[in-house]
């Protein structure tokens, strides 16, 4: 064995870089310096080089371009700038190692969330379609979904339930849990007419909470109230404000729900409505006196361009009923 051999082997490091790993093995443990050779000198190169200090091959040779790495990086790190891998500068670069190996690992994980959003919102929009194109109308326009929103509403909800029985049209109610709570009743009208319950969260917080756990945790416990109220569990949930966030499917997908969005720009009148009808589209509507004033105009203009009016099952599923 050579007298300038200066290292001996350490444990293996493995690090992403690219699309592949590097097995960065015999991290020096001794002092590593201009003439040593083998395992432990390429474990310096490929440290140095890693963290963008260019030490020339990796080839296991202490030279002159090694040598000046090591200088760099340890001006860099502020240690004695000697051009010797000794303790402190063995340990600066394991921390490097340590720290490129982080950050590739929270890129990766941020890679895999979206994929997964991407995977979760095409399973939903895939979903969505599946379900309207089984129940198209043949015979006319096709079938339309009105939904409502924020309830329930003492004042407000009743006096648009009126206008759905008079007009014989079923809608979807999207409601927040704690007012479910606060007006059971409600809620039991509601199925008792043939209509809908679906989730729109307990809280209904203006800032959705940014963890996967708590949209979850609101999530079940709108699910329950609502479940425990109309004995029909929801398998819908309208995140509030329209939140579309990873968090917010992976809740979803954990609960069994499908995210369900709208299809018009809210607020913008009837003109808005009827320009985003279509044959399953989702019409959502606020559970305010605006909605008390518009609703039967609504339903009127899109019974004459021949649509029928179906609500979104606790499966999911569009179902025409008119």
């Amino acid at each position: 064995m050579r007298k300038k051999l200066l290292f001996i082997l350490g444990i293996c490091m493995w690090i992403t870089v690219g699309a592949g790993r590097l097995c960065l093995s015999a991290a020096p443990t001794t002092v590593v310096a201009r003439g040593a050779v083998g395992p432990g000198v390429r474990y310096v190169q490929k440290t140095l080089n890693l963290v963008g200090v260019p030490a020339g091959p990796e080839d296991g040779v202490f030279g002159p371009s090694t040598e000046k790495a090591v200088r760099v990086f340890q001006a860099r790190k502020k240690i004695a700038v000697d051009g010797v891998v000794g303790p402190s500068t063995r340990a600066a670069l394991e921390n490097e190692v340590k720290a490129v190996e982080k950050k590739r690992a929270e890129q990766r994980k941020l890679e895999e969330k979206r994929v997964l959003l991407e995977e979760l919102k095409k399973k939903t929009l895939d979903a969505r379609k599946s379900a309207f194109d089984s129940t198209a109308n043949q015979s006319g326009a096709g079938t339309i979904y009105l939904t409502l929103d924020d309830g329930p509403d003492p004042d407000t909800t009743p006096r648009i339930l009126d206008i759905l029985r008079r007009s014989a049209v079923p809608a979807t109610f999207f409601v927040i849990g704690k007012r479910a709570e606060q007006h059971p009743e409600i809620l039991r009208r509601m199925i008792a007419e043939g209509h809908s319950v679906q989730n729109h969260s307990y809280a209904h917080d203006r800032r959705p909470p940014p963890l996967a756990a708590q949209v979850e945790d609101d999530m079940a416990r709108a699910a329950k109230a609502l479940e425990s109220i109309t004995g029909v569990a929801p398998r819908c949930y309208r995140p509030p404000y329209g939140d579309t966030s990873t968090a917010v499917f992976e809740a979803a997908r954990n609960q069994g729900h499908i995210v369900t969005l709208w299809s018009n720009i809210w607020g913008a009148g009837i003109e808005a409505v009827k320009a985003a009808a279509f044959d399953g589209s989702i019409i959502m509507l606020k559970e305010e006196p605006e909605t008390v004033e518009s609703l039967p105009e609504i339903i009127e203009s899109l019974r004459v361009l021949g649509y029928r009016f179906g609500i979104i099952a606790p499966a999911g599923v569009g179902i025409p009923t008119d």
